[in-house]
């Protein structure tokens, strides 16, 4: 129940909260992560869409004409994002054998004024398709989208391989899970590091679209092995959710290791402690909370808020009953929009003007601070409001910047905009993973989490596609789709528990009752005398347990 698990946690304060053990986790657990942030932005750069437009006809090649002249014969211009522009994937018909020495020297006047912009200088009216470009190597000297053409009516290939990555990302943190638990973690581990950098070179070397694709496929699955099988291998299992499932032994085990690592100590035994601050706790639930309470709730509940430690986990327990279904429903909403928009912001780096490698830099470093934001504000603040200021921020950056988009002298503004948007939803993805399990009870925690992850690969799944259709209409586009989803996401958070101080559920029960009667707009702890009683009983646990 959770004044036994709170009894247990102050277990948890006397090991160290965070020492030399917890260090060490972090850093294995981190150091897995690091090449992810390379995997996950590298196609910002490997598949930039370059500026190009379709290759002058040979025949020009005796006129030795500059850049300037040859678009202006060949190329007709479009309105793109409130702009004239050159055609990229258009060129004029006509016979450009035909051309002579008067036609070059009209063109140059053509382009000193006479005429206007949206006709040819030859007076060409028909288009084509063209097969061939020219692409611009100022910035990128050649990337996959000028290498096999990705443009035009094949510019959708170019989102569908980020897509595929992230479906990658999402076929092998199951598979290698599964693959984990029946030959083991370490093998696992080993096995797709070795696939990942055996294909992560031959990447490099594909002869054709649907070799790199099929390979990004791969790394991705590979790597989700690396970070789930090598986590698991290199972390011990939480003591706090082995007390939970009533395996004393292995939960004394570990705490015995914290304690030793910090430098703590503990009761000689420890086992036996747990085992009489669990069973003196059960009883008096029984006796006090749990039939009482289950008289007034319907027979499903009911059913549940005996299951002190359930054989399986049933993942319709999520939407089972209307509070904890309520719950469910925004962090679903939750997990998919701040992923969406967290991955679509990184990978869009490059639209938004400026250099495009300084905006990648400012991008990452906007994570690391959202870390720390979220951070200060847990702490400090709590988990609600922060959520929710954090969305309703990135959101209202984020829409302020797509009004600006376009404008080159607001270039550093619309840059400084989405900068903060990014902060803003980093954080907000941090603050999604720390805040999801805290509004469950104790054996729906993983499965929350774990529902809530799948929900947000989702969200990864779609982003690329959502800035495709700003290459296709307008830029500015996706920012306001990511603005709009964000101030939903945080308005919704108004709606969900405050966690910060609480004893946090154990059961459906107390999840019902511990979600009930939150008020909006408020942090205000809940019920603060019953708190005060609790700590009294927590401390009476721990006595007699002693004993």
């Amino acid at each position: 129940t959770a004044v036994a698990m709170v009894a247990f946690e102050q277990y948890l304060e006397e090991v160290g909260s965070f020492g030399k053990y917890q260090i060490i986790a972090l850093l294995f657990a981190s150091f897995s992560q690091i090449p992810s942030g390379f995997h996950n932005v590298n196609f910002v750069y490997i598949g930039a869409a370059q500026d190009h437009y379709c290759a002058p006809p040979t025949q020009l090649g005796a006129f030795n004409l500059t850049e300037a002249q040859i678009k202006a014969l060949t190329i007709p211009i479009e309105v793109k994002d409130g702009n004239e522009r050159y055609s990229e994937c258009e060129q004029y018909v006509m016979n450009y054998s035909a051309i002579t020495s008067d036609d070059i020297q009209g063109l140059t006047e053509w382009l000193a004024g006479n005429g206007t912009r949206t006709e040819s200088p030859l007076n060409a009216s028909k288009v084509e398709s063209c097969e061939t470009w020219v692409y611009d190597t100022s910035v990128y000297e050649t990337t996959v989208v000028s290498e096999w053409n990705l443009i035009c009516e094949k510019q959708a290939l170019r989102a569908t391989t980020q897509s595929i990555f992230m479906v990658g990302r999402f076929i092998g943190s199951y598979l290698c899970g599964y693959l984990a638990d029946r030959f083991g973690r370490k093998a696992v581990a080993c096995w797709c590091l070795i696939i990942n950098i055996v294909f992560g070179i031959g990447s490099s070397f594909s002869p054709n679209y649907t070799v790199y694709t099929t390979l990004r496929f791969v790394i991705a699955a590979s790597y989700s092995g690396i970070i789930t099988a090598g986590f698991i291998w290199r972390n011990s299992e939480s003591p706090r959710w082995l007390f939970s499932k009533g395996r004393y032994k292995e939960a004394a085990a570990i705490l015995k290791t914290i304690a030793r690592v910090n430098g703590k100590k503990l009761p000689k035994d420890v086992v036996e402690a747990l085992e009489n601050i669990h069973s003196i706790e059960t009883k008096d639930n029984i006796k006090t909370h749990g039939m009482l309470n289950c008289a007034d709730k319907s027979d499903d509940v009911t059913s549940k808020c005996t299951r002190e430690h359930p054989e399986a986990v049933d993942t319709l327990d999520l939407i089972r009953t209307p509070n904890i279904r309520r719950v469910s429903i925004i962090f679903a909403y939750n997990w998919l929009t701040v992923i969406l928009v967290y991955y679509g912001l990184s990978w869009n780096t490059g639209n938004i003007g400026g250099d495009p490698y300084i905006n990648q830099l400012i991008s990452g470093s906007m994570d690391i601070l959202g870390n720390c934001l979220m951070l200060v504000l847990f702490t400090k603040v709590g988990r609600r409001l922060p959520m929710c200021s954090m969305l309703i921020t990135g959101g209202v950056a984020l829409l302020m910047a797509c009004t600006l988009l376009g404008n080159e002298s607001m270039t550093s503004i619309v840059i400084t905009l989405a900068m903060l948007g990014k902060l803003a939803i980093g954080s907000a993805v941090a603050m999604v993973w720390t805040y999801t399990p805290e509004a469950y009870p104790t054996y729906l925690r993983a499965a929350a989490t774990g529902a809530g992850s799948s929900i947000a690969r989702v969200g990864a799944i779609i982003a690329p596609y959502l800035l495709l259709l700003g290459d296709v209409t307008n830029k500015s586009v996706p920012l306001v789709i990511f603005g709009v989803l964000s101030l939903v996401a945080g308005l919704s958070n108004l709606w969900l528990p405050e966690t910060r101080g609480k004893v946090l559920p154990e059961t459906i029960l107390e999840a019902e009752h511990f979600l009930e009667g939150q008020e909006v707009f408020t942090c205000r702890q809940k019920d603060q005398e019953t708190t005060k009683q609790e700590r009294e009983d927590i401390s009476k646990c721990i006595d007699d347990s002693n004993t």
